[in-house]
């Protein structure tokens, strides 16, 4: 992408409530960033791998207080700096746009399950670009999908899930087995 296209996609940008406002090129609403997602998601090279395309950053670690100081158009995208001594992050007009669908429906609130129609996605489908679509739009729809004939195993569900994003580590780590049985769970979560 050219410089000139990079900083034409972006109108404007303002703060509101510590949030950055984001209008872009023929947007109706503005893009609302917190300074705690902007710094996460920068791809600055201290925060950000080029190669592997991870991010390096703590999440924990993000100041809750993080406010952002000045912003900056630049050729790919968005410079922040902050008000404090944090690292510049830089947000790419890349990222930006894919914040912003406009072939997607829009999130659909629902109480019972007849105010919806589902889209049932064959697991052989979602290996195509199409069948992921589908699957994916319903889960930005509806909040979940339905996926017929998936193998019931651990390793398929971490295949499917890192088709869309990398696996994040928790303190159960990537991947776990969860069980309604709490005779054999001695954890809160369960309780």
């Amino acid at each position: 992408m050219s410089s000139a296209d990079a900083s034409s996609m972006i109108e404007r940008t303002s703060l509101d409530e510590g949030n950055l406002h984001v209008w872009l090129q023929g947007g109706h609403n503005p893009l609302v960033l917190s300074p705690q997602w902007i710094r996460d998601h920068s791809e600055d090279s201290a925060s950000f791998d080029p190669f592997t395309k991870q991010r390096t950053v703590d999440t924990f670690r993000i100041r809750p207080d993080l406010a952002i100081d000045r912003i900056d158009t630049t050729g790919t995208g968005l410079l922040v700096s902050w008000k404090t001594s944090e690292p510049a992050a830089e947000i790419s007009s890349e990222l930006l746009r894919s914040l912003v669908s406009t072939s997607a429906a829009a999130p659909q609130l629902w109480r019972t399950p007849d105010e919806i129609e589902l889209d049932l996605v064959p697991f052989d489908q979602l290996d195509q670009d199409l069948g992921m679509q589908r699957w994916l739009g319903s889960i930005h729809r509806f909040g979940f999908g339905l996926v017929s004939g998936a193998p019931a195993s651990e390793q398929d569900a971490g295949a499917l899930a890192n088709r869309i994003g990398y696996v994040r580590n928790s303190v159960f780590g990537g991947l776990w087995t969860l069980s309604s049985e709490v005779v054999e769970h001695n954890d809160s979560a369960y309780g």
